[in-house]
């Protein structure tokens, strides 16, 4: 096999290569500094991707509950989520900290960080 036809066959496996490493390097966190903890706008950010997912748990009551968050640094995922406001009703509560369980923020420098978040529930 000449040098150019072995070029011309690996070259689509090459290009999936090339293209395949550059999709998982844009994808990946940033290699520069990380804030200490995340933004505000990361945190909203966070809860409004939430928000639809929470606020289907409501099973037809109205109000608010209150979620206090625990977010883990080192991955920006949500270790806990825990409803705070005393009189959202045993179901609806479980399926609200089940559904913002799933809020996760960019990567930060501290261990741990914690937010409160109140979520309407229709």
């Amino acid at each position: 096999m000449t040098r150019s036809l072995l070029l011309r066959a690996a070259s689509p496996l090459l290009v999936l290569l090339v293209l395949t490493l550059g999709a998982a390097a844009a994808l990946a966190e940033p290699s520069g500094p990380v804030p200490d903890t995340p933004s505000r706008q990361a945190v909203v950010e966070a809860m409004n991707r939430v928000t639809p997912a929470v606020q289907a748990c409501s099973n037809g009551w109205v109000g608010r509950a209150q979620v206090r968050f625990v977010f883990e640094g080192s991955s920006g995922r949500a270790l806990s989520a825990q409803v705070v406001t005393p009189n959202v009703p045993t179901t609806v509560a479980r399926c609200v900290e089940a559904a913002a369980q799933d809020a996760r923020v960019p990567r930060f420098g501290r261990e741990n960080f914690s937010v409160s978040f109140p979520f309407r529930l229709p």
